[in-house]
């Protein structure tokens, strides 16, 4: 894999509404604690996803933020961390993830991107690693999704294989779909994926108001979804042994020292 052309992309412009008001941006809220910073430390959730794109060798990282969230830049602009570099873009809009990651199209459309959710702590390690050994393996795929067991569909992009481990579709936030068994968590691509979202926010633009946008709910795994029916090849590595939590909820922010 060519490190220069891999970068990191991390939606971090979101409200975190279901945590009720925050005294911070919930992507710093301390989980554990950072032994390169020192014994006392702490380790704010973000960072675990740093860590592992780390791990796949990717220095460049892309955060995405919204005004009012200078916290974030003013925390990791002040840890002594070698060997990344940190880029912020500020997303003008407030219409939910896709937006926000193609804020940074500009930067990122010729590159490998590595995806993840910053409020999301997930095992194993390695698992970039794996993702981006898939997409080197075949020139026609263009996005591959980390996915392993989800117990929970209404808070998850279930994913439905066919009888060739095929993905077929993808189920977003299901309260009726019982039989569905893997959901995604993380994803890496390559620039034709990224061409095709911004072509698909360039259309969204196009086709609605900026109200409607503002009253939709529209998620990346939308657009995946839209990938894969317009034939764009998205595989996927299956982690059976992974567990992962979203700490978006008081509840399962309750149990994220637990899961470390």
């Amino acid at each position: 894999m060519n490190y220069n052309n891999l970068v990191g992309l991390i939606p971090c412009a979101g409200s975190a509404t279901r945590l009720g008001v925050l005294p911070f941006s919930k992507e710093l809220y301390p989980i554990g604690f950072d032994e390169s910073q020192g014994e006392q430390s702490f380790k704010v959730v973000s960072s675990y996803l740093i860590d592992h794109m780390k791990d796949a060798g990717v220095e460049n990282f892309h955060l995405i933020i919204k005004e009012g969230k200078w916290d974030i830049p003013t925390y990791f602009n002040n840890l002594k961390r070698s060997n990344i570099n940190l880029c912020y873009h500020v997303s003008k809009v407030d219409y939910g993830v896709p937006f926000s990651l193609n804020s940074a199209y500009p930067f990122i459309k010729d590159k490998i991107v590595c995806m993840g959710f910053p409020d999301i702590l997930f095992k194993p390690k390695k698992v970039y690693n794996q993702l981006l050994a898939k997409l080197s393996s075949k020139a026609d795929i263009s996005i591959v999704l980390g996915v392993m067991p989800f117990n929970r569909p209404d808070k998850a992009d279930m994913i439905e294989y066919d009888a060739n481990n095929k993905i077929k579709r993808i189920v977003i936030k299901s309260t009726t779909e019982k039989s569905l068994k893997y959901g995604w968590f993380c994803a890496v691509w390559n620039s034709k994926f990224s061409d095709y979202l911004n072509s698909y926010i360039f259309d969204l633009y196009k086709e609605k108001s900026s109200q409607e946008l503002k009253n939709s709910e529209i998620y990346i795994g939308d657009v995946i979804r839209s990938a894969i029916n317009n034939q764009i090849n998205v595989e996927s590595v299956i982690f059976e042994g992974g567990t992962c939590l979203d700490i978006g909820t008081p509840e399962d922010l309750i149990l994220a020292n637990k899961f470390l």
